[in-house]
């Protein structure tokens, strides 16, 4: 396995590249279409009501502002949905990693994802974050390096 050669820091990480896998061996979540991740280490302070649908909402206009800027794009693109940062811990990078939302059909986004973190960190090239993973796939997507995400 990759993990046993891994920083432990960046198992953490990978094992997030590897949730659709887990998800999808839970029969009881079949009938979920898409699935909300946090980091065990976020503290949140306030009521959650409505929390779900307030990512559902923000998942249809990303859908809408993609598929009008990409008219060409299939419906059924594998998408991960990032929050972006703000004033938080990594003002390097765009995306926070400790929360995203994805569905069943984002295993292309998260084989990306994960083969950033391997290639990219194993051999300590970058700076051990998953948030540099993650732009560095999102840079490789804009300008057409890799394609078949979102």
């Amino acid at each position: 396995s990759v993990l046993k050669d891994i920083h432990p820091k960046l198992a953490v990480q990978y094992f997030k590249t590897l949730l659709l896998k887990y998800v999808s061996e839970v029969p009881e979540l079949d009938s979920v279409e898409y699935f909300n991740y946090i980091d065990f280490d976020i503290v949140i302070g306030e009521n959650i009501d409505g929390f779900d649908a307030m990512i559902l909402e923000k998942r249809i206009q990303a859908q809408k502002e993609y598929f009008a800027a990409h008219p060409e794009a299939t419906k059924d693109i594998p998408t991960i949905y990032f929050f972006e940062e703000i004033d938080g811990a990594t003002k390097k990078e765009p995306f926070h990693a400790g929360q995203f939302s994805f569905d069943r059909n984002s295993e292309h986004c998260f084989r990306l994802w994960g083969k950033e973190i391997i290639e990219c960190f194993l051999p300590h090239k970058y700076t051990l974050s998953d948030q540099i993973a993650i732009a560095r796939v999102g840079r490789a997507l804009d300008v057409g390096n890799v394609t078949g995400c979102k």
